[in-house]
């Protein structure tokens, strides 16, 4: 089946893979997926989700920084938490 999407130009494309395999690395190294704990798991996914979607938190991340906030925390009916949201706070 081709895909409906209008193809990307090289350089962006580039870009972007390049920004996204620095942000995994740097997850590795850190030990974003090493996570003992449930909860751990779902605010480490959080910053993930955020660094990919918007280069300001990228650029955050990538500098080691520890500026990332959290909102919107959802529990289940056990009030295990499930769902969180990372933002990071205007400057």
């Amino acid at each position: 089946m081709m895909s409906t999407q209008k193809p990307e130009h090289i350089l962006p494309y580039s870009i972007r893979l390049l920004t996204i395999k620095q942000v995994l690395n740097r997850c590795l190294e850190d030990g974003y997926f090493d996570c003992h704990k449930k909860e751990d798991v779902i605010y480490n996914k959080a910053i993930i989700k955020l660094c990919l979607s918007d280069s300001r938190a990228s650029d955050e991340f990538m500098a080691g920084g520890n500026g990332f906030r959290f909102r919107n925390h959802k529990k289940d009916k056990k009030g295990k938490l499930v769902s969180v949201e990372a933002y990071l706070p205007e400057k």
